[in-house]
């Protein structure tokens, strides 16, 4: 059976981002429902103009016959780029990630593209007091996506004009962590000189308890 191809719009997957990092779980968990493309953004995107097909790639790390091709774009795209994408590629749908104030040309033309195919937001909105000046761009999408059980709570509350049907145009889908890469490692793992060289060096010989480590991207609001 032919596979529904998806256009997502976000990072770059390839890109340790966290929006890119969910970006690409979510294509490599769905590649054996769904073909994807990826119009993959980044400040000042260095491939930009270019094309990546990942399928092999992503096959052979997942087993599974995949589909996914990359467009490194800056920052999330243009209307320009989107009609050429759509052009080249003809999705059956959209789905956009991250903060709604990245898409509001995106929001423009949503007459545009929901004539041909659904537009999906992956969406979050964690605080209080409920973003009501929001409820025109999710008006735009007809599936919201909330990745917390909080944000799931204010596309309810907010979205009131059009209010949204559980499991219809309204769904929960957590944000997740791969268990094979963040897992507490073996005893075989404790034990290897690669371990033993990486505590020496961050405990520079000094006695410890425990160690902890925070890796993440060098951003002021982190």
């Amino acid at each position: 059976m032919l596979k529904k191809k998806i256009l997502m719009l976000s990072d770059d997957m390839r890109l340790h981002s966290g929006v890119g990092t969910m970006a690409r779980s979510i294509i490599e968990g769905t590649v054996d429902k769904y073909s994807w493309v990826n119009l993959g953004g980044a400040v000042k995107h260095p491939d930009e103009g270019k094309k990546f097909d990942l399928s092999k790639e992503i096959s052979e790390k997942t087993g599974k016959d995949a589909s996914v091709v990359v467009y490194p774009v800056t920052g999330y795209g243009n209307p320009d780029v989107l009609r050429q994408i759509i052009a080249l590629e003809k999705p059956d749908a959209i789905c956009h990630f991250t903060d709604p104030r990245f898409w509001s040309w995106l929001y423009d033309m949503e007459h545009e593209i929901r004539q041909t195919m659904p537009l999906m937001y992956y969406n979050i909105w964690d605080d209080l007091p409920f973003p009501h000046w929001n409820e025109k761009f999710y008006d735009c999408c007809d599936l919201l996506m909330a990745i917390s059980k909080q944000t799931y709570n204010i596309n309810k509350h907010v979205c009131q004009r059009y209010p949204r049907t559980e499991g219809l145009d309204l769904t929960y889908v957590p944000h997740g962590i791969d268990p094979q890469v963040y897992r507490p490692l073996t005893e075989d793992e404790l034990k290897s000189k690669e371990h033993q060289n990486f505590i020496a060096q961050i405990t520079q010989g000094q006695p410890f308890e425990f160690v902890a480590m925070f890796n993440s991207r060098n951003i002021r609001r982190k």
